[in-house]
């Protein structure tokens, strides 16, 4: 025999089982599309970067002249852990 239960009653023992910490809505499949996307673009400029500190030890004395750096500016850049913009 099964026993017929009010939506309240069925709220207040989820309640008593579940605090409101535990109870959180699970994000929305459109959020977790858009962190991925977001994850992917601060994927790509972190290559992008990393490409250009490798390459900036390679440059002319001209191309760096070029970019307005120094020739020591241009190894702070290159030696720049790649969590610091």
């Amino acid at each position: 025999m099964h026993t017929i239960i009010s939506r309240d009653a069925l709220d207040s023992r989820l309640n008593l089982a579940f605090p409101a910490r535990m109870r959180r809505a699970a994000p929305s499949f459109q959020a977790a599309r858009r962190m991925t996307e977001v994850l992917g673009l601060w994927f790509g400029r972190h290559q992008e970067r990393k490409q250009m500190r490798r390459e900036l030890p390679t440059l002319t004395p001209e191309q760096l002249r070029d970019l307005d750096l120094t020739h020591k500016q241009a190894e702070e850049l290159a030696n720049k852990p790649f969590w610091r913009e």
